[in-house]
């Protein structure tokens, strides 16, 4: 009886570290906050206008040498499209840096390719959520299945500074109460 039971926790435990399970592990997207200057000592502020405003960076960034399209994952990126790096799955995962409509739920699904065997070259694609409406958050877990592309697809990291995706982090000066502005020193 005692044997049995520690073979079968042997057995879920040996199958929890398979490579399948490596592959279901969690997806993370990684923005780094561009530094900036100090604001300018004290200055007034008109509502809606931004005390403080700076960019948002991927982690990583690459741009597409061509175009991809796979009605399998439901993918189809322009060459030239902006990907953002994507980090806990096995090999290198790039995902579309621009927010996809919402389809269910607030949720978007956003197209990623792979580089499974980190050779500089995508070779599979699949489809996750975005788990944010402004900003692409990717999150949950690789799918079980990558569907491979027709033909390996060479890639280059770019700087993240050269991102021309928009993204940023502000705060804005919401006070409606009073029409002469708020002192911010």
């Amino acid at each position: 009886m005692r044997f049995g039971f520690v073979a079968a926790i042997l057995a879920v435990t040996s199958a929890l570290s398979s490579p399948a399970q490596a592959q279901r592990s969690p997806l993370e997207t990684v923005w780094w906050i561009e530094p900036a200057a100090p604001p300018p000592g004290i200055r007034q502020l008109a509502s809606k206008e931004h005390v403080l405003k700076q960019r948002l960076l991927p982690s990583g960034l690459v741009r597409l040498s061509r175009a991809v399209s796979t009605a399998e994952a439901g993918i189809d990126l322009a060459a030239g499209s902006e990907l953002i790096e994507v980090t806990g799955g096995p090999g290198v995962i790039f995902c579309d840096g621009r927010m996809k409509a919402t389809k269910m739920l607030g949720v978007a699904f956003q197209g990623c390719l792979i580089d499974q065997n980190g050779d500089g070259r995508f070779d599979a694609a699949f489809r996750t959520l975005s788990q944010a409406p402004a900003l692409v958050m990717i999150g949950g877990r690789m799918p079980g299945k990558l569907l491979p592309l027709s033909a390996p697809i060479s890639y280059e990291r770019e700087d993240p500074a050269t991102s021309t995706l928009g993204n940023f982090v502000a705060i804005e000066r919401r006070n409606y109460s009073t029409s002469t502005g708020a002192r911010i020193s």
